[in-house]
């Protein structure tokens, strides 16, 4: 199995229905003990029926704070919040500036968060300025204090480009959109795109590790891998 522990940065894409939430939520995330998935659409409430639920920043602090003073060594929280509630959480786990400014990830000893929708919070031509810069340094900094990040989108070309530049691997279910295609090939090159455009079945990924240009193939039982570059 692919492992890229500890702070790691995955970037996960593919249409509607393909498997992004679904290989998030069974392969990736369950590694993490400490994970706040972000629920942008309302579609973690059945993917997550055990995690403790909020609704506002202030009480999503508030509950990490407890679980730090009590030693709470694993948690799952699930985060309905503003796009500005969501800037300012990534100030907290992943402060801008240099020094020794508190981290909650860094308090924690590493911390994991879950974006499903990352298209719809830092999209590049039309996001909140300071949500998109506080997804930027979360992406440029976050490792820095433990932060590791599992994103997914449906529409990458969308996406700021910091996310596939920062990410230890970034993954592909099929994708037929030109822009998304493109997208794909400057991230992975021409064989990535190909592959993702028509070498892959039903719920099949590819994943391609930045630092090494290895692609490989995890079949839809999420057990069988299989290098093709």
């Amino acid at each position: 199995m692919v492992d890229t522990l500890p702070h790691e940065i995955v970037t996960v894409v593919g249409r509607t229905g393909s498997g992004k939430t679904q290989l998030i939520a069974r392969l990736i995330g369950p590694r993490h003990p400490r994970r706040i998935t972000l629920d942008m659409v309302g579609e973690c409430r059945k993917l997550y029926p055990r995690a403790v639920r909020v609704t506002d920043l202030a009480a999503l602090v508030m509950l990490l704070r407890k679980l730090h003073e009590h030693n709470v060594s694993e948690w799952h929280v699930v985060a309905s919040l503003s796009l500005a509630d969501i800037g300012a959480l990534l100030r907290l786990l992943a402060p801008a500036g240099e020094g020794a400014e508190y981290s909650l990830s860094a308090a924690f000893g590493g911390v994991t968060l879950e974006i499903f929708e990352l298209d719809v919070i830092a999209p590049v031509d039309r996001s909140e300025r300071e949500t998109r810069e506080a997804v930027r340094n979360a992406y440029a900094r976050g490792r820095h204090y433990g932060l590791s990040i599992l994103a997914a989108t449906q529409r990458p070309h969308q996406m700021d480009r910091i996310a596939s530049s920062q990410s230890s691997y970034v993954v592909t279910f099929q994708m037929h959109e030109p822009a998304d295609l493109r997208w794909l090939e400057k991230v992975g090159g021409k064989r990535f795109a190909e592959i993702a455009r028509s070498g892959l079945k039903d719920y099949q990924s590819a994943w391609y590790a930045v630092r090494s240009g290895t692609v490989m193939l995890l079949h839809a039982d999420y057990k069988t891998w299989e290098t093709v570059k």
